[in-house]
């Protein structure tokens, strides 16, 4: 009896190892044949040290197989992240959005509506002349430019101290927005006051003949414009269709100076209609926005 079993071990012994040679050539592993093997003859689990096993796939198995999550796919063949390697973008700092003169206020007139062709060497401020529409420099603070209420480009200084230009396109009590080529960032006042020189220049509506001064000697026709303008401001001028610079005007344009706190003269200067166009400018008439835009 016991030479019997020696007999049948050593056979078994055989065809294990016909069995692994086999079942090898199918691609099944070795580690997965021998635990079988051990659940079979000890009747235990079969198991990895430290790891669950997944079960071996079946030779000829015609069940179909399970679909996979399409983001794991992806997931899985993805490379890999590089320890230490940040993958996200790095927050733009107000350089990126500077460019020299001719660039930026070529966005300015286009914000009123004034392409400027590729190759014209024309004075930009002629050319914004043309389209009825003057340019104003000054110098001053934010509250200057919430006041007159317009995009403007402003003079900066980048981080190697190199003279540059930025367009303000927003402004609230915390923050200014610059815009450039499509890219919009918004920034602390601080941060970008630091830069400015406070020198800016900003565009606005002339008057129908293009003069920025309405006084005595006005064409009756643009004194008409003016009192309708004022009307619409909401200050009473007595005839509105007169076209004489009476006594009546001059009270009404001093009336409306001194409510935008301007030297009331009497006469609509460019500071009288600057403001005056900010009033009744027309809906499409750009303006400074509180939020990016």
């Amino acid at each position: 009896r016991t030479w019997r079993r020696s007999l049948g071990l050593a056979a078994l012994g055989v065809l294990i190892g016909a069995g692994t040679g086999w079942l090898g050539h199918w691609g099944v592993e070795h580690w997965q044949l021998g635990g079988a093997l051990r659940e079979w003859v000890a009747g235990q689990p079969a198991t990895t040290e430290g790891a669950a096993v997944a079960p071996a796939a079946t030779v000829g198995d015609s069940a179909p197989a399970k679909p996979q999550d399409p983001a794991a796919v992806a997931a899985e063949g993805a490379a890999p992240a590089q320890p230490g390697k940040r993958t996200e973008s790095a927050p733009l700092r107000p350089d990126a959005f500077m460019g020299d003169r001719r660039r930026v206020l070529s966005e300015l007139l286009a914000r009123w509506q004034v392409a400027v062709a590729p190759g014209v060497s024309t004075d930009l401020c002629v050319l914004a002349n043309n389209a009825g529409l003057r340019c104003r420099g000054g110098r001053g603070t934010w509250n200057d430019l919430r006041a007159q209420n317009r995009p403007a480009m402003i003079r900066l200084r980048d981080a190697s101290g190199k003279v540059q230009y930025g367009l303000v396109s927003g402004l609230d009590d915390t923050t200014v927005t610059l815009t450039l080529g499509g890219m919009v960032g918004r920034f602390p006042l601080a941060e970008v006051e630091s830069l400015w020189s406070g020198d800016y220049l900003l565009l606005w509506r002339l008057p129908p003949d293009r003069r920025v001064l309405i006084g005595a000697s006005s064409r009756p026709e643009t004194v008409r414009w003016l009192r309708r303008a004022l009307v619409d401001a909401g200050v009473p001028v007595g005839d509105p269709l007169s076209g004489a610079y009476d006594t009546n005007l001059i009270a009404a344009v001093r009336q409306f100076q001194s409510q935008r706190g301007l030297t009331t003269d009497g006469i609509a200067g460019s500071e009288t209609l600057i403001r005056l166009d900010q009033v009744v400018a027309a809906p499409d008439t750009p303006r400074l926005s509180a939020a990016p835009k």
